[in-house]
């Protein structure tokens, strides 16, 4: 089996959620089949991520067939994102970059 690809941007916004005191963040791209790139936890609940690379073309940042059809029979939340704001904006916390 093949190692599955990560987007562009993954690298650097784990590094950058994973100094933020108060996540717990899990790299899930590797499960493959659609399921989404990233799971963070924070207060107690947990929020799936879909990470697109914002570099890429628009047709390159489309949901593959996989994770289209993960999406649509998912019935929790799942949010498409392409940057480390939207992803703290997603989850409520303001910081200083984003304040």
């Amino acid at each position: 089996m093949r190692p599955r690809r990560t987007d562009g941007n993954q690298a650097g916004i784990m590094r950058a959620l994973n100094q933020i005191p108060g996540l717990s963040v899990f790299d899930s791209h590797a499960f493959g089949r659609g399921f989404p790139d990233l799971i963070i936890g924070h207060k107690g609940r947990n929020y799936f991520f879909e990470l697109k690379n914002p570099n890429q073309p628009r047709s390159g940042q489309q949901l593959t067939g996989p994770e289209k059809r993960f999406h649509s029979k998912w019935k929790g939340r799942l949010i498409i994102v392409t940057t480390l704001e939207e992803i703290l904006d997603a989850i409520n916390i303001k910081t200083q970059r984003s304040a």
